[in-house]
């Protein structure tokens, strides 16, 4: 499981925005309280502009760009998203609780049709400490969403309709 309350700050400035000067008090492993902003290294904004429904970089927690990169380096393959956060009301209004993963910006689908690829990102996925997974015909799930009260160590696949089964 990736406890996303315990990051390490990565902002990369020697300035810390938290305290204001000097370098950052928090690069031992405990949760920056200012850690908004991750800068992806294999992800940009326009990825995120094409998702249905459309969003942004800046609505993702950091831990999911945090594990997105993390998942593109070890699974050694181009991840490209699909769908990534929602707005509660968007799910409401689709039927669904307003509380999944992909409204805390802890949750991605990626796109994904070839057997061997699938096997990676899943792979790599696991490897990275993620305990929910959903495959689809097409799409990937992959979210953090333990950390939100969601119950970990769950795999998953979609019914015709798209419906988790």
């Amino acid at each position: 499981m990736i406890d996303i309350n315990k990051l390490e700050n990565s902002c990369g400035t020697t300035v810390c925005a938290y305290r204001g000067k000097g370098v950052c008090s928090f690069k031992e492993g405990m949760f920056c309280p200012m850690y908004t902003v991750y800068k992806p290294e294999f992800f940009v904004e326009k990825e995120f502009l094409n998702c249905v429904p459309t969003c942004s970089m800046s609505a993702m927690h950091p831990a999911m760009l945090k594990f997105l990169d993390d998942l593109r380096r070890k699974a050694g393959i181009p991840i490209v998203l699909i769908c990534a956060f929602r707005s509660r009301q968007y799910d409401l209004d689709k039927g669904r609780s307003g509380k999944g993963a992909h409204t805390y910006g802890l949750a991605v689908d990626i796109r994904c049709t070839k057997p061997a690829n699938r096997w990676k990102i899943i792979k790599a996925a696991i490897e990275l400490g993620a305990t929910r997974i959903g495959v689809a015909p097409t799409y990937i799930h992959i979210d953090l969403g333990e950390n939100k009260g969601l119950s970990p160590e769950v795999f998953w696949t979609y019914d015709s309709k798209g419906n988790a089964v």
